[in-house]
């Protein structure tokens, strides 16, 4: 499969055509066959893939935490947007979500107490720390799933409520922590 090799990005459909205009004679019902073909070649000879292993989470074994950053939310605070980003923590096997929401910090002092914040909640809670692995998005898939549905969900807040102006922060975090439980961190 020369054609293979040299675009490996090449659809299956884009052969099947190909294959028509040098052979009409082969007709439209070997298009499945096609495609089978492709599928079965890639997965021996393409590039290569990443091998997922599936996780099975027990009760109250493994919570996922993460931030996610809500800049794009547009809230305004007292006149100013509110550069902010939120502390996510899933429990795997329950789905219960806890969040709190961390102001983006400016300066190193303040970045050093949040991290010290976290490790005494990690601490307090029993917990053990790991981290996922820099850019393999589907290691993080059960808690980044849930921040879309979380955005969402503030988003379509702000839009009921008409506007995304808050008189203080209180008034943004009650807001928020009708999809849940929200604690500012400062």
């Amino acid at each position: 499969m020369p054609l293979l090799k040299a675009a490996l990005g090449i659809w299956p459909i884009t052969i099947f055509e190909e294959m028509l205009r040098c052979h009409p004679e082969l007709g439209a019902g070997i298009r499945r066959a096609v495609e089978r073909r492709v599928r079965s070649w890639r997965a021996v000879h393409g590039e290569e893939q990443e091998v997922i292993f599936r996780q099975v989470h027990e009760p109250g074994g493994v919570g996922l935490s993460d931030f996610t950053d809500m800049s794009g939310a547009g809230v305004i605070i007292v006149g100013q947007l509110l550069d902010h980003r939120l502390y996510h923590f899933r429990l795997a096997y329950s789905g219960f979500d806890s969040l709190s929401a961390a102001f983006r910090n400016l300066d190193r002092d303040a970045c050093a107490d949040l991290t010290r914040r976290y490790e005494d909640l990690i601490a307090h809670c029993g917990m053990t720390a790991t981290r996922n692995n820099a850019g393999i998005g589907h290691e993080k898939g059960s808690i980044e799933g849930s921040h879309g549905h979380l955005k969402r969900a503030i988003h379509d807040a702000l839009l009921m409520r008409g506007s995304s102006d808050f008189d203080d922060l209180a008034a943004y975090s009650s807001l928020a922590s009708t999809f849940a439980a929200l604690a500012l961190v400062r």
